[in-house]
């Protein structure tokens, strides 16, 4: 592989930066923009005795972190208070990265929890395999341990527009009063046709394709079987087991298994070679 091209959503008003590994190259398919979210939402969990925050993605921790930032530091305190779940790993480090390390770095007062640790946040247990079932399973397991009343649960969902409704049907099944703040939308960024010139000649393996969603590797294989490109042309990569899967059901026999966290991610993709 000579170079890698990155399929991850990106904000609309993201600052290009540079990285060092030019083989690395930003392609989204998709943009990211912030929408307008009454302040009404995030009270709601203020009336509740047992509230929770449940982010559903990374995206979804940098859009918290953004709507915290224009909403003053006054809501911030107030996260120390709740439970928090994510739907997995890469999730709960972003929160604890860019939430509650970062704006706690920027003012003592300002942090949330200081001593929250990883283990805190509840997520789902199959790693690499975690979705919004793998959460509901885990948040089970800890009713069970706690014997909780599901109807006393206020949980709020940092999500974006037209997400998937998995998690939030479960958790109403369950009994659980369930709030929604959809803080972003997401839009079409379509690839030129030079981008698609450049894979059909290129030599097969030359370009690798990182896909992080379900929904995105099935819009690409759909863009390759529209511009007539065999799927092997690319290496396929992604971080997550059911992406993988999907991708093998579509005759791609070795897909590469990577880590998104920038500072695996370049490894994973030029140095180690792992499959799933």
């Amino acid at each position: 592989m000579l170079q890698a091209w990155v399929a991850r959503p990106e904000w609309i008003d993201a600052t290009f930066v540079q990285r060092p590994d030019t083989r690395l190259r930003p392609m989204p398919l998709q943009r990211l923009r912030m929408r307008s979210v009454p302040y009404a939402v995030f009270q709601g969990l203020e009336r509740s005795a047992s509230a929770w925050l449940v982010l559903t993605s990374p995206a979804s921790v940098r859009a918290l972190r953004r709507w915290l930032e224009s909403s003053g530091d006054d809501y911030v305190r107030g996260l120390g208070r709740l439970r928090i779940a994510a739907v997995g790993s890469g999730t709960r480090d972003q929160l604890l990265k860019e939430i509650f390390f970062t704006l706690g770095e920027r003012s003592a007062d300002a942090h949330p929890s200081s001593d929250l640790k990883p283990e805190q946040i509840i997520v789902a247990a199959e790693g690499a395999h975690a979705d919004a079932e793998g959460l509901l399973r885990a948040m089970d397991n800890i009713q069970k341990r706690e014997h909780f009343d599901w109807s006393t649960q206020t949980l709020l969902l940092i999500e974006g527009e037209s997400n998937r409704p998995t998690l939030r049907e479960g958790l109403e099944r369950r009994g659980a009063h369930v709030l929604s703040a959809c803080l972003y939308l997401r839009e079409d960024a379509p690839w030129s046709e030079q981008a698609w010139q450049e894979i059909t000649q290129a030599g097969p393996g030359e370009i690798g394709i990182v896909v992080t969603s379900s929904t995105t590797a099935e819009h690409l294989v759909g863009l390759f079987q529209h511009h007539g490109i065999p799927l092997i042309q690319v290496v396929w990569c992604t971080q997550h087991a059911t992406i993988a899967g999907l991708l093998t059901n579509r005759g791609i026999s070795r897909v590469r298994r990577v880590r998104l966290d920038d500072e695996f991610l370049e490894q994973d993709l030029f140095v180690n070679e792992h499959f799933w």
